[in-house]
């Protein structure tokens, strides 16, 4: 059940993220592509070669919320190095709602708990 709502916020916040690439400033948008090209965003660890349905409940939402801080860490670290304010204003709204989309998804989580 956990799996299934968090894949369900996964491909929510997918489209979400797919509307701005649609819609967004095509500078800001390569300003993403380059820092990317030669920053790479995550850091592997080895707890991640574990299948997800393989874990409880605690330690998914512990994997699942440090990738999306490594997401919010990338944001913050292409925002400071852009000069271009649409991608600021862009990378600002995205960031915040990747954070608000980890609340969302660890309260959801939280009543299952409590169920």
């Amino acid at each position: 059940m956990t799996l299934n709502y968090l894949s369900d916020h996964e491909a929510s916040l997918e489209r979400i993220v797919q509307g701005f690439i649609n819609t967004a400033d095509k500078k800001a948008l390569n300003m993403w592509c380059y820092d990317y090209i030669e920053n790479p965003p995550f850091i592997e660890h080895g707890h991640c070669d574990s299948p997800f349905k393989e874990l409880d409940m605690t330690h998914i939402m512990e994997k699942t919320v440090n990738h999306h801080e490594q997401v919010i860490e990338l944001y913050t670290h292409i925002y400071s190095r852009v000069d271009i304010d649409s991608a600021k204003e862009l990378l600002d709204t995205i960031k915040d709602l990747e954070e608000n989309e980890i609340k969302r998804m660890v309260q959801g989580v939280n009543r299952f708990s409590d169920m």
